[in-house]
């Protein structure tokens, strides 16, 4: 069955349930439309052929909220296996990503790996900040790498994650449009140092 067939399939079978949950996430799952996705939000793919993407930068078949990860350890996070959508931990819950992936990128040459979450938001407004909870996602999918892609001290070895987050039913004012969050690095001037440094010498003589 090709791919056009699929999604069709899926899309007949979603019927006007769409904007549920259950059937967003089937239609999300989809290579194709991951691919899509993968190269308007991700710079490692922005200069990829979707069809290239969905046949050789996806890793295996996206899971969908139904590959659970064995528990924690103590106060150790979970490791993850495969691409288990259940990230368990004893000290911090479980949470149940979406769609959760593997998918490698050309850059520089190298392959590099990446661990990629889409999430399905019905309700822009469902009484916390959206952003925050992206945060929370990306924030637990780094450490539940331990013991899978990294060990010990090997944090060279951390894998890049990303959270997306598709909203279905945004304000007038936010429609068709891309919100990006990134961790930068800032260089600060520490000149004041010196100057606390110096304050304190002065009130010591």
């Amino acid at each position: 069955m090709n791919t056009d067939t699929t999604i069709a399939s899926n899309i007949r079978a979603a019927d006007d349930k769409a904007n549920y949950d259950g059937a967003c996430k089937r239609l999300l799952s989809e290579k194709i439309i991951l691919a899509w996705i993968m190269k308007n939000c991700l710079e490692e793919y922005q200069d990829c052929d979707v069809d290239e993407i969905a046949e050789k930068y996806i890793e295996g078949l996206p899971q969908v909220a139904e590959v659970a990860v064995e528990a924690d350890e103590s106060n150790k996070i979970s490791i993850i296996h495969g691409t288990g959508n259940e990230d368990v931990s004893l000290t911090e819950g479980t949470v149940t990503y979406d769609i959760r992936f593997l998918a490698v990128a050309p850059i520089s040459g190298e392959m590099i790996r990446l661990i990629i979450n889409i999430e399905a938001q019905n309700d822009f407004y469902p009484g916390y900040p959206l952003v925050k909870r992206g945060i929370y996602y990306c924030s637990r999918m780094i450490p539940s790498q331990h013991g899978r892609e990294f060990t010990r001290s090997h944090y060279d070895n951390i894998k890049k994650v990303y959270s997306i987050w598709i909203c279905m039913n945004p304000p007038k004012n936010r429609r068709n449009s891309i919100d990006f969050l990134n961790i930068k690095s800032i260089k600060i001037n520490i000149d004041f140092i010196y100057k606390i440094r110096h304050t304190i010498c002065e009130a010591m003589i």
